[in-house]
């Protein structure tokens, strides 16, 4: 099991100053015991709720059990769990049929 706080790997590029605003920090991927959390996500949050995640509001992440996380990638270990491999993996995922009201 991996204990860490520190990002299993951090995603995107360094962002400076944009425009007069602080830029907002990349998503980062953490190890917390059997979890990834996903800090820094508001960026990607849409695709985290698509994958599953559930928002840890002390944690201030979203958070998913690594086990699952791992098999839905593909993936051996949490380190190698990316931001960006989570933003495609949402993507694959097939957006939910519109409702149909059948009257008559």
């Amino acid at each position: 099991m991996i204990e860490t706080t520190e990002p299993a790997n951090k995603g995107g590029a360094e962002g400076g100053d944009q425009g007069g605003e602080k830029a907002r920090p990349p998503p980062e991927v953490l190890v917390r015991g059997d979890d990834l959390l996903v800090a820094n996500s508001y960026a990607i949050k849409d695709d985290l709720r698509k994958l599953g995640f559930a928002w840890d509001a002390e944690a201030k992440a979203w958070t998913k059990g690594a086990a699952d996380v791992l098999a839905a990638l593909s993936l051996e270990r949490a380190e190698d769990v990316t931001p960006e491999a989570l933003v495609a993996a949402a993507g694959a995922v097939a957006p939910p049929l519109p409702a149909v009201s059948i009257e008559g």
